[in-house]
């Protein structure tokens, strides 16, 4: 009986985990980082990417207005804070398409991956990094669907650590930063 009880309630948690999993498919998600849990302003992007967007715009036609003799430093300044701009839309659509096929399956493999990559965000790289290498093989005892859960909602917390850091790594990965480190 104790055993019947167990097991019903059990199909009830995958019933309801199935659901949830189902309206977040059909939620409205902002165009590029497909994040669920953010409201969605203009132009279908949430008011992060919106921000982004409207800041590129806003830079291209600055820069397009410029006359060629303006100042130099004046450009420069343009041309970098355009390419972190472009840079952090491009993280913007990268953080969407690691999001977007979150909902469908997840192997063990994958969440052994999502969670090294969590530590690593916690801890730092050395400590986190080992953390839970050759965990996969507990991820077997979640059903398909509590893995995609699980899955989701660690994803949730590595996209929102990605979108409150997006303005620093576009910065220090925009091209012409790369350039005046190299050259």
């Amino acid at each position: 009986m104790a055993n019947e009880i167990q097991i019903d309630r059990l199909q009830l948690l995958e019933d309801r985990i199935h659901e949830r999993l189902e309206r977040l498919r059909e939620k409205k998600k902002c165009e590029w980082c497909k994040n669920p849990t953010l409201r969605i302003a203009s132009k279908g992007l949430c008011s992060s990417c919106y921000r982004w967007d409207r800041s590129q715009r806003a830079l291209l036609t600055l820069v397009a207005s410029l006359p060629a003799s303006g100042s130099r430093h004046t450009r420069s300044k343009l041309r970098r804070e355009l390419d972190v701009a472009n840079c952090a839309i491009e993280l913007c659509k990268e953080d969407g398409l690691a999001l977007e096929g979150r909902l469908d399956q997840t192997l063990p493999a994958d969440l052994e991956e999502e969670f090294q990559e969590l530590s690593k965000a916690i801890l730092g790289y050395r400590r986190g990094s080992p953390f839970f290498q050759g965990a996969a093989h507990f991820f077997y005892d979640f059903s398909p669907t509590q893995r995609v859960w699980l899955s989701h909602l660690l994803s949730l917390i590595t996209s929102e650590k990605s979108r409150r850091d997006r303005l620093h790594t576009a910065r220090s990965s925009s091209p012409r930063n790369t350039h005046a480190r190299t050259g």
